[in-house]
C-alpha cells in the first residue's frame, strides 16, 4: 500500500508538473540550507547539514497551478547515516490549500518542537463541529517500519494533537529536544500512539510557546513511555535578530534539557545561528549555524 501510494504521488506530482509547464505557471524556488558546525564537550568538532534539533538542509521549487492547485517539491542536502528515512526527498505533494494535500509531507502534530515527522499520506484541513475550530487530519501510509494511521491537530493558538498508529516519532527531527542528534530513532520503532497540546501567545516583543506530549505504546524496549513538555521565550528586538530560552523536560526520568541560541542577520537571507544545550548541570553540544533561507 505505501509503495503504490509513493508510486501515485509521484505521478501525480509528475503529471501537475507537465501541466504547470503547459500553462506557463509561477514557480519559486526555496532554498533551507542549515551548515553547522557541532561540537560535544571532549570531542572533536564536525560540520554537518543540519542543525542540533534535526531540521535538515533543503532545496524546493513550489508550483502555483490553475486553477488555485500548488504542488511542491524539496530535497536533501544530505541525510543522517542511521535515519529511519533516508530518501533524499523531503517533501512532494500536491494540495488545494487549506482544504487538502496529498504526497509526502510534514505531519500535523502540536507546533513540530516535540514529534515532527514526514510521510506519504493524505491530509484534510476543515471546522470542528459549529464552532469554527480548524481541524487538521492527515492518514499516512509509509514504508515497512515506518509512520502508519492518523494523526492530526485541532485548534489554532490553543491546539490538541493526537496520533494512532504505528512508528510514529521517529524521524530525525522528532524528540530532538531531548537527545543528541545521533541518537534518533530507527526504522521499526516509535509508537503506537501520542496525544498533546499546545499553546503560543505573543507578548510583545516576546513570544511564548508551550506543548506538551504523551507517547505511549512503544513498539521495543527502546520506546518507554514518555511524557514530554517544551517551554520557549523568543525575544525578538528587531527582524534582524532574535534570542530564544528553552526548557524542554522528560517527566518519566526526570531529566531537564535546557538551551540558549541566538538568530543574527548577517546578509540579505542568511542569518548565523548559535546554539548551547545542557542537560541537568552538563552541557550536551553546542552548535553554530549558517542558516541561509529563500
Amino acid at each position: 500500500m505505501a509503495r503504490a501510494l509513493r508510486s501515485l504521488a509521484a505521478g501525480v506530482a509528475l503529471t501537475a508538473a507537465a501541466a504547470s509547464f503547459a500553462q506557463v505557471p509561477d514557480v519559486v524556488a526555496h532554498v533551507d540550507l542549515r551548515i553547522t558546525y557541532y561540537v560535544q564537550p571532549g570531542g572533536d568538532g564536525r560540520l554537518q547539514a543540519w542543525d542540533s534539533l534535526g531540521r535538515l538542509s533543503t532545496v524546493g521549487l513550489q508550483f502555483f497551478l490553475e486553477p488555485g492547485l500548488e504542488a511542491f517539491f524539496s530535497q536533501r542536502f544530505d541525510v543522517p547515516t542511521g535515519s529511519s528515512d533516508t530518501s533524499q526527498v523531503d517533501e512532494m505533494y500536491v494540495e488545494d490549500p487549506g482544504y487538502w494535500r496529498f504526497g509526502k509531507q510534514a505531519l500535523p502534530f502540536g507546533n513540530g518542537a516535540i514529534l515532527n515527522d514526514r510521510a506519504m499520506g493524505v491530509r484534510l484541513h476543515t471546522k470542528f463541529s459549529g464552532a469554527g475550530i480548524p481541524l487538521v487530519v492527515a492518514g499516512c501510509d509509509e514504508l515497512p517500519g515506518r509512520q502508519e494511521g492518523l494523526i492530526g491537530r485541532l485548534g489554532s493558538k490553543v491546539g490538541f494533537s493526537f496520533a494512532l498508529g504505528r512508528h510514529f516519532g521517529i524521524d530525525v527531527g522528532s524528540l530532538a529536544i531531548l537527545r543528541l542528534p545521533t541518537e534518533f530513532k530507527s526504522r521499526g520503532e516509535g509508537y503506537r500512539q501520542a496525544l498533546g497540546g499546545d499553546y503560543a501567545a505573543k507578548l510583545g516583543i516576546w513570544r511564548i510557546e508551550l506543548e506538551a506530549a504523551w507517547f505511549d505504546r512503544g513498539h521495543t524496549a527502546a520506546d518507554p513511555d514518555l511524557v514530554v513538555t517544551d517551554l520557549r521565550a523568543r525575544l525578538s528586538p528587531n527582524v534582524a535578530k532574535s534570542f530564544e530560552l528553552a526548557w524542554s523536560r522528560d517527566w518519566k526520568d526526570g531529566s531537564d534539557f535546557y538551551s540558549a541560541s541566538g538568530q543574527f542577520q548577517v546578509a540579505p537571507a542568511t542569518w548565523i545561528e548559535p546554539r548551547v544545550r545542557m542537560k541537568g548541570g552538563r552541557t550536551l553540544d553546542f552548535a553554530l549555524t549558517v542558516h541561509v533561507r529563500l
